[in-house]
């Protein structure tokens, strides 16, 4: 359980990390979604491995 915990809050810090900035602009990100956050899947990888 700590590990899926510890798991999460690396996920959190990290999307924060990249995206906190457009989140501000609820606007922009609603038209991008796509394009904005198809990378985030190759971060979660990272964190994975």
């Amino acid at each position: 359980m700590k590990s899926l915990q510890l798991f999460l809050k690396k996920v959190k810090a990290q999307f924060l990390k990249s995206y906190k900035e457009l989140l501000a602009n609820y606007d922009l990100v609603d038209r991008f979604r796509d394009t904005i956050f198809s990378g985030f899947d190759v971060i979660l990888q990272n964190i994975l491995d």
